[in-house]
């Protein structure tokens, strides 16, 4: 019995210092991972000090204290990426409603206008007190284009013609123009043909 634990000894005893030396390398390895990540984070902060400087003009050994602008709340990064970005038509159909506020007709029928286009016109349009014709139709406004289209077209008293045929307006948008539309005593025809206007919508 005693040959054979002798025997077996040097092989475990082997074995212990293997695990031994995995554990050691194990914690180094470690170690140099924790230090490599605090000098990224040094070289970081670092290139964001001389950044700073030189936007303020200042030279980069200058020992006046820099304010290290603290980062942007997580909403206001959503708000932004929310915030609809204006096509070139869209921005340009604004300019040409602004500069001339006197006009009597708006032709923006084809124009493949959506609710984000119609949101960023309908301001102009309000300012539009001398319009009797506006044609929106062959679109693809939804209910929230005319949910913003609505406080506009309340303020066109002189109108006497809107269409909003063909287009993507439900329900709760018909709702909301109903009673911008009852506030325009001179409109002789609207137009709201090819819709997805529901019962609700209907009956408003």
């Amino acid at each position: 019995g005693q040959d054979e634990s002798k025997s077996k000894s040097p092989f475990a005893e082997y074995g212990r210092k293997i695990a031994e030396q995995s554990a050691l390398l194990k914690e180094k390895f470690q170690k140099v991972l924790a230090i490599a990540a605090t000098s990224l984070r040094n070289e970081r902060f670092s290139l964001m000090i001389k950044e700073k400087r030189l936007r303020n003009g200042l030279n980069e050994d200058s020992k006046a204290p820099i304010l290290i602008p603290e980062p942007e709340k997580e909403e206001k990064a959503i708000d932004v990426l929310q915030k609809p970005i204006l096509s070139k038509q869209t921005a340009k159909l604004i300019e040409k409603i602004t500069k001339k506020k006197h006009r009597e007709e708006l032709i923006l029928s084809n124009k493949n206008l959506y609710d984000d286009d119609v949101i960023a016109l309908a301001p102009p349009i309000k300012e539009l007190k001398s319009l009797t014709i506006l044609y929106l139709d062959n679109n693809k406004i939804g209910s929230e284009g005319a949910i913003a289209l609505a406080p506009a077209i309340k303020e066109l008293k002189s109108l006497t013609k809107l269409s909003l045929d063909d287009n993507k307006i439900g329900s709760e948008g018909a709702i909301a123009l109903a009673p911008a539309i009852k506030e325009l005593k001179s409109l002789t025809k609207l137009s709201l043909d090819d819709n997805k206007i529901g019962s609700e919508g209907a009956i408003a």
